[in-house]
């Protein structure tokens, strides 16, 4: 599925955090349409490890495990200071209150609910501290929660801990009900101290995922390289005279439906190349539209008439007239010659 390989990747520090997810290139690059990468990143940012950006779509989040261990050290020092001052107050009304966020939670987690994951922890957490009636604590507390909120569902989904995370919620609310307050904050502590530390194991470092994204950048880059290649030793087949679309292109160049490719890889050459990209127009005859501002759409016009191609009054190139016409395939003497 396209959501555990972008996760994975993530994870193994092929994305550098902050870099923006191509849907196209990702779309590409595992062999599927832009829908299921479009879901996949909406559920990956429901786990929190994507971060959609206004301006630059979809991000990959900052993993910090020097933040992982300041967060959950601090809700260890605080609510394990607050678990003693509730349990003495905590009457029956309060218990069952927390119970039922507990059973909302593990249907959640059944149901693969990500997006309320965080939320119903905040929640039960809440709940058993309330009789303590701390309310400034409890701000400080529930900003730290929010702020660890991504962590937290990434350590589930990471770690398959959710229902150790059900178990040690029952434990710590059934000694809550007996009153054994050494053991809830016991309890407590080790709960939230190892919800971080599980997470050290499946998180790399700043510096690893910086060593394995330079890696994957490099493999990319040689990949890409290899890409454009095909998309160039078509391009240079279209004689002289002739125009074809950026769909053909990529149909001939084993990208079929990735007309968007061709003109990625167009857009990447330099002034002076020897590729005739101005041979190469979209589907309704136009020339191009890319960096209008450059004047390349003039300069692909000018070229297509000094080759004899001619434009009609609404400044179309006509493809039944100028189309290049093939078949798809390239002869190997052709190839050769190429």
């Amino acid at each position: 599925m396209a959501v555990d390989a972008l996760r994975e990747r993530i994870l193994r520090g092929d994305y550098p955090d902050g870099e923006p997810l191509r849907q196209d290139a990702i779309a590409m690059e595992l062999g599927v349409s832009r829908i299921p990468v479009r879901e996949a990143l909406r559920q990956l940012e429901a786990e929190g490890l994507v971060t959609f950006n206004p301006h630059r779509g979809a991000i990959v989040s900052s993993l910090s495990l020097d933040e992982i261990d300041e967060l959950f050290e601090l809700r260890a020092e605080i609510e394990c200071d607050l678990l003693p001052r509730a349990v003495p107050r905590m009457d029956r009304q309060h218990l069952d209150r927390a119970l039922e966020i507990l059973d909302a939670f593990q249907a959640a987690y059944r149901d693969g609910d990500v997006a309320r994951w965080g939320s119903l922890n905040w929640h039960f957490h809440a709940a058993l501290y309330a009789p303590a009636n701390r309310n400034l604590t409890m701000g400080v507390l529930q900003k730290l929660h929010q702020h660890s909120d991504r962590y937290f569902r990434i350590q589930l989904v990471l770690t398959q801990g959710g229902a150790r995370a059900i178990d040690e919620h029952r434990a710590i609310a059934m000694a809550v009900r007996a009153k054994q307050v050494k053991t809830a904050c016991q309890l407590m502590r080790a709960h939230i101290l190892d919800a971080g530390k599980s997470l050290h194991g499946r998180t790399p470092s700043a510096a690893q995922r910086r060593h394995r994204c330079a890696l994957s950048l490099s493999r990319a880059g040689a990949a890409m390289s290899s890409t454009y290649q095909r998309i160039y030793d078509v391009v240079r087949r279209i004689p002289r005279g002739r125009v074809t679309t950026y769909g053909a292109v990529a149909r001939l160049a084993g990208f079929a439906g990735q007309a968007r490719l061709v003109g990625y890889a167009l857009s990447a050459l330099k002034s002076g190349t020897v590729v005739p990209w101005h041979r190469v127009i979209n589907a309704r005859g136009e020339v191009s539209l890319r960096d209008s501002h450059s004047g390349a759409a003039t300069t692909q016009r000018i070229r297509l008439e000094r080759e004899r191609v001619r434009f009609n009054a609404a400044g179309r190139v006509p493809l039944e007239r100028f189309g290049w016409k093939t078949d798809g395939k390239m002869s190997r003497s052709r190839r050769r010659s190429d």
